[in-house]
């Protein structure tokens, strides 16, 4: 009994020192303020442009997940074609803290993240290439 209280403590000490990343606030043109983490290019083979911000809904809802990805990339793609990237990834993070254990050691997973992709066509538009589902939102 004495070391299940022991586990649970430390566990809650461990679970305080966890720590969100920072975010800075963007207000979109529709008004909604969106959480931050990092934009820009990331650099690699293929260079793409990359919005990594906070997402207060559950990582494993692929359907409103991908329907909040579409909203904001209608207000962010003018950052995208303005860096000149051909490819684009929406990286939407949940922050929430969830406990589990690994025979008696606890574990928190934290910054449960996913990914969204687009690459242009030779037209120059946008085409959804990774991560999307075949399912309407609403406009």
């Amino acid at each position: 009994m004495r070391d299940s209280r022991a586990l649970l403590l430390a566990t809650l000490f461990t679970a305080g020192c966890v720590h969100d990343p920072p975010t800075s606030l963007r207000t979109l043109a529709s008004g909604q303020k969106l959480e931050v983490v990092s934009m820009g290019i990331v650099e690699g083979d293929k260079p793409r442009w990359v919005l990594e911000y906070r997402t207060r809904l559950p990582i494993n809802d692929r359907l409103k997940l991908q329907c909040e990805a579409l909203t904001v990339w209608k207000e962010v793609r003018t950052d995208a074609d303005s860096s000149g990237a051909r490819r684009a990834g929406l990286w939407p993070n949940n922050f929430s803290r969830e406990l589990k254990f690994d025979g008696w050691t606890p574990v928190i997973l934290s910054h449960k993240s996913t990914a969204f992709s687009l690459e242009k066509n030779d037209q120059g538009d946008w085409v959804r290439t990774g991560g999307w589902e075949s399912a309407n939102c609403p406009e």
